[in-house]
């Protein structure tokens, strides 16, 4: 990054001369200062020691993920016994056994 300060031109023809964007050439030479210590920041060894740190918590997470293909287990639904006699939908959902057919008895109780 001497380069950009000892060659006496600007930022922008120094990123043309080199065939990147001026924004590139930008965030290198404030880098270069962080790094320096001539301005704040997170130095290069900074920024790779989160980023390792943030690549094992993934890589952690994947190795306690289901292997591919397995997914989440099935929820089971509640449904009415296959000897229950069709009816009305409200017939069917409400087949003993079901969350509500319990509630339904829950209020006689109370009635």
């Amino acid at each position: 990054m001497r380069f950009v300060k000892d060659s006496g031109k600007s930022m922008f023809q120094i990123a043309r001369d080199l065939g990147i964007s001026y924004e590139t050439l930008r965030k290198w030479v404030r880098q270069a200062e962080i790094d320096g210590g001539k301005r704040e920041g997170l130095t290069t060894e900074e920024r790779q020691v989160r980023s390792t740190r943030r690549l094992q918590k993934r890589l952690l997470r994947l190795a306690r993920a289901r292997p591919f293909g397995q997914g989440q287990p099935r929820r089971r639904v509640a449904v009415p016994d296959q000897d229950y006699p069709p009816g009305k939908p409200e017939d069917l959902w409400s087949a003993p056994g079901t969350r509500r057919a319990r509630l339904r008895s829950a209020d006689t109780l109370f009635a």
